[in-house]
């Protein structure tokens, strides 16, 4: 994902939890994952990824659904 955001290859990122939905500048899909206890910016620039890089990715957090949440599912 870092190297993907430093070639700015990548247009959106959603974050529900510990999931990523990442959307590419070519419209496909990609899931990943994070550590629930670091921020997203956090971990992006601990690969080496500048702000100025991040600026160019639009990151939206997401709620989990409400019966996922209560019981704990991802």
């Amino acid at each position: 994902l870092a190297m993907s955001i430093q070639r700015n290859e990548v247009k959106q990122i959603d974050v529900t939890d510990s999931n990523l939905t990442i959307i590419k500048t070519d419209d496909k899909k990609e899931e990943s994952r994070k550590e629930s206890n670091e921020s997203l910016q956090t971990l992006l620039r601990s690969y080496g990824v500048t702000p100025e890089q991040l600026q160019s990715v639009q990151i939206s957090v997401v709620p989990e659904d409400g019966w996922k949440y209560w019981m704990g599912v991802s």
